[in-house]
C-alpha cells in the first residue's frame, strides 16, 4: 500500500499540502490536479470543478 507521504513525493508536493487538498481545505493548481489524477486516480474535475469539466481529458 502506498502512503500519503509516498504519493506526495511522486506528485511533487509536501504531505501536508496533499492532505489539505484531499480534505478540501486547499485547491491544487491545475497542473497539480493533473498530477494527482495521473498518480492517484482522483479525477481532476473533482479537485478543481471551477477549471475542469467531467468530460475534460
Amino acid at each position: 500500500m502506498v502512503t500519503q507521504r509516498e504519493y506526495a513525493e511522486r506528485i511533487g508536493c509536501s504531505p501536508i499540502t496533499l492532505c489539505a487538498i484531499l480534505r478540501g481545505r486547499r485547491q491544487p493548481s491545475p497542473q497539480l490536479a493533473r498530477k494527482i489524477e495521473k498518480i492517484m486516480g482522483i479525477p481532476k474535475h473533482e479537485l478543481r470543478p471551477d477549471v475542469f469539466k467531467p468530460s475534460d481529458k
